[in-house]
């Protein structure tokens, strides 16, 4: 344990980038993850587990992301009810100071495609199950048993629920998932806005996947592309009787209520078409790039796009 805190000390820093003349500091942060670990070795033994989360955890968490965290008695329950997926867990957890300079790379080579770059905070914790990443007040929260999760997690304790189904589902690329994140920290309402239509909500996250496979050449959630591509021409009809609505479910954030026959999270998929088809149409891709991750006239760039319109090529190329 002492050799995992020295490493997350170590993590907890600040990566200097440079962005042309301009140094930009991305801070990053690490420090609750050991302290997780602490509580949950104690709470173990203890009469009263939600007690010691609080202390040992909740209470040294940094104030300004204070807000991501569930109360005590969640993680006591969650521990104590999946031992083994908490014990499996563990170790890509502690690792996750190792994929500092992978991410720094993708950040540095952000800074260089995007000038307009702002620096996020990113602070990595354990989310008792509720999250991923999320962004909002120019933090980056991510609940890193869920960030890391991949085939050496152990997940049956949670087979009868939907998690069962997106836990590992990412392989556990570290990287690929907090640019994802990253890319919303840059948007002007980010992933989080209320009262969005179903177009704004998609673009909106085809913009955080488009921009992630510009830089890492991977994508997020690969069943949705598999199934996206060979079904491309129906799916968009479709999407385009329900894209003024705010109804989500069809489309965005579904693994729980996936309709049948299909994978979740398809509007992931066209929204990235969407941008794709915008990017490859614009003279001056640093401009057309800014304007993707900057959008707020989500009607003008679908048009714009041509994606749909008449010459488009559909299915995978």
């Amino acid at each position: 344990m002492t050799r995992i805190i020295a490493l997350l000390a170590i993590f907890l820093s600040t990566a200097v980038l440079q962005a042309g003349n301009a140094a930009i500091e991305v801070e990053i942060s690490a420090e609750d993850i050991p302290r997780f670990w602490a509580a949950y070795d104690r709470a173990k033994n203890a009469s009263d587990r939600a007690a010691v989360f609080q202390t040992l955890f909740i209470d040294k968490v940094d104030a300004r992301v204070r807000q991501f965290i569930r109360p005590s008695s969640v993680y006591a329950s969650m521990t104590l009810h999946y031992p083994r997926f908490w014990e499996s867990i563990r170790r890509n957890t502690e690792r996750i100071a190792e994929k500092k300079e992978e991410m720094q790379r993708s950040f540095q080579r952000f800074a260089e495609i995007y000038p307009a770059f702002h620096p996020p905070k990113l602070h990595f914790s354990i989310s008792a199950c509720q999250t991923g990443g999320t962004v909002k007040d120019g933090i980056i929260f991510f609940g890193t048993e869920i960030l890391t999760a991949d085939a050496t997690t152990d997940k049956e304790e949670f087979r009868k629920f939907p998690f069962y189904q997106v836990l590992g589902s990412t392989g556990g690329d570290v990287t690929v998932l907090v640019t994802h994140e990253l890319v919303h920290s840059q948007q002007p309402l980010g992933d989080n806005a209320r009262g969005t239509t179903l177009l704004e909500q998609t673009v909106t996250e085809g913009a955080a996947e488009f921009v992630t496979i510009l830089l890492t050449g991977k994508i997020t959630f690969r069943s949705a592309w598999e199934y996206g591509y060979a079904n491309e021409r129906r799916l968009l009809e479709e999407f385009r009787l329900q894209m003024e609505g705010k109804e989500y479910s069809n489309w965005l954030y579904n693994m729980a209520h996936t309709p049948r026959g299909r994978p979740a999270d398809l509007g992931y998929f066209l929204g990235f078409r969407i941008c794709q088809a915008y990017y490859r149409r614009q003279a001056d891709k640093k401009k057309a790039l800014a304007e993707i991750i900057e959008c707020r006239d989500f009607h003008a760039l679908l048009e714009r796009s041509g994606y749909g319109g008449e010459g488009f090529a559909f299915g995978k190329e």
